[in-house]
């Protein structure tokens, strides 16, 4: 069995961060942030148990056989004394139940009236301390996404329909994050590629598309007359320098643009690194690099492995596992590794 969950869009505040990634502060030293929207998980409930559904639950996973009204005349002579200790003002520690105490909850009472508790006390009532097993128990659990009330009412109209995709109206936060007022539904396990042009005067794209994860989609990009096509760029970071490219999905919607330059205006150029064998290393590094800034790319080996030589698509080799260098063209480089 799996936990249920949704996702859900909220505005948060980050620190702005220089082009180092050191945070920025003003003239008085308070951190300079700005809003973002970032995606959260929310649990989802498979249902409700009663009374009698949690005793027949406790029949089977249970080490002893009991009988439904055995378990439930159990259950109300536990709850009873649970009751009767916390209206003595007792803590209850029940071993891996946890930890059942009183508290109040009270409104302020001015310093120059008298204090009378039946006038100031609201309410009092029982509260629950997680035993430490409880407090997080992500490892024992598997995940299920899942779609909202709202999402599921407007499949059931989609299924009706014929209709592949749709949207409905979303919060206000979100709507000034999507800047249109409404958010793509699309069935659990499917998700979105968009390609776009960085300068639609420049060049043109055509691909993108609904996929589910593992799937392999393709797209292509054009330069117009008088441009020439640069990269695929993803997050910031080049991905591809061939104007015919593919992209493996994974389990979120993903935006790739391509960017184009005039001839004869070169403002950069792009570096691209790869490894042959994941297993044996990773590498970072790269990207659109300006004219005259200097690049640095990086070959990690995993245990088990060392790092034994960079290579470029000319075939010569950089012995330097971080190696800086100030590119004049665009360039690829291979890491390659060697058993330890």
């Amino acid at each position: 069995m799996a936990i249920n969950y949704s996702i859900s869009y909220r505005k948060v505040n980050v620190a702005v961060l220089d082009e180092d990634g050191h945070k920025q502060y003003d003239e008085h030293g308070v951190l300079i942030t700005e809003p973002v929207y970032k995606a959260y998980a929310n649990a989802q409930s498979a249902g409700d148990l009663d009374t009698k559904a949690f005793a027949k639950s406790c029949i089977t996973t249970g080490s002893i056989l009991w009988s439904t009204a055995d378990i439930i005349a159990m259950l109300d002579d536990v709850l009873g004394a649970l009751e009767s200790m916390l209206l003595q003002g007792k803590r209850v520690e029940l071993g891996d139940m946890g930890t059942f105490y009183p508290s109040l909850s009270s409104k302020g009472c001015p310093l120059d009236e008298t204090w009378v508790a039946s006038a100031y006390i609201k309410k009092a009532y029982a509260s629950w301390l997680r035993p430490a097993e409880m407090k997080d128990f992500k490892e024992e659990c598997t995940f299920q996404l899942v779609n909202t009330r709202n999402t599921e009412k407007v499949l059931v109209k989609m299924n009706k329909t014929g209709e592949e995709s749709s949207t409905i109206p979303i919060s206000q936060s979100a709507y000034e994050a999507s800047k249109s007022g409404q958010i793509e539904i699309l069935p659990v396990g499917k998700y979105r590629l968009t390609v776009k042009s960085l300068d639609e005067a420049k060049g043109t794209v055509s691909g993108g598309g609904v996929f589910e994860t593992g799937d392999v989609p393709t797209f292509s990009a054009s330069a117009k007359t008088g441009s020439h096509f640069v990269g695929w760029v993803k997050d910031g970071k080049i991905i591809s320098v061939n104007p015919n490219s593919y992209f493996v999905m994974g389990q979120a919607n993903v935006t790739i643009y391509a960017m184009f330059e005039l001839n004869g205006q070169t403002t950069g150029h792009v570096v691209t690194v790869s490894t042959p064998d994941s297993k044996m290393g990773g590498v970072t590094g790269g990207g659109f690099i300006p004219n005259g800034n200097s690049c640095t790319i990086v070959a990690t080996p995993n245990r088990g492995y060392v790092f034994d030589y960079w290579e470029d698509e000319e075939g010569e080799t950089y012995e330097e596992a971080t190696y800086t260098f100030t590119p004049t063209q665009g360039k690829h480089f291979t890491a390659c590794f060697d058993v330890e």
